[in-house]
């Protein structure tokens, strides 16, 4: 390498140049019903719906159910690690609606709720629920220790907003839109 400085002067000098590899990410992500989450770490991320970028959907997860989401089709996700990127291969995502939960034999009162929803129907021993935020964010969750037919959730905790309520019960699934004010 040949250096000057302000006078002219130069000078011939060697300089090592240490090159570091960074690994790529390896996009991949989990679905659990409609909320999916990148399953492996990175600093930037991109939700595509059959082939086409989402929206402002650039967070580590991803909610299909709510409104003004892409709903069901083809989710990948593009993952960055600030040096390289990697996408995910598509992977079919069902997003149930509230004819759904219904269909399970879950009725789920009063909606819009205040302080306290009703969830009613047979729900099992080992049942999860789950209340997710506009952002994807689980906000409350219980897993039900005994068989009950009623299910009595604190509400008056958590902001008001739309919210998915997600519960997993003896193999059936149901996910039903709440509103809280």
């Amino acid at each position: 390498m040949l250096v000057r400085n302000a006078n002219g002067c130069h000078s011939d000098s060697s300089v090592a140049v240490i090159t570091t590899m960074l690994p790529r990410p390896a996009a991949a992500f989990n679905a659990d019903g409609a909320i999916l989450t990148v399953s492996s770490p990175g600093t930037a991320y991109q939700w595509l719906f059959d082939g086409f970028p989402i929206s402002g959907a650039v967070s580590i997860n991803y909610n299909a159910a709510m409104p003004g989401a892409a709903g069901t089709g083809n989710y990948s996700v593009i993952v960055s690690n600030g040096y390289c990127t990697d996408t995910s291969s598509q992977r079919f995502v069902e997003v149930l609606g509230i004819d759904k939960a219904i269909a399970a034999g879950l009725n789920v009162y009063p909606n819009p709720a205040s302080e306290l929803l009703n969830i009613q129907g047979n729900i099992a021993a080992g049942a999860e629920l789950k209340m997710i935020n506009a952002s994807g964010q689980i906000v409350y969750s219980a897993k039900i220790s005994t068989e009950t037919t009623l299910f009595e959730m604190r509400t008056a905790e958590l902001p008001r907003g739309l919210y998915i309520l997600h519960v997993t019960s003896a193999g059936s699934k149901s996910i039903t839109k709440v509103s809280l004010r």
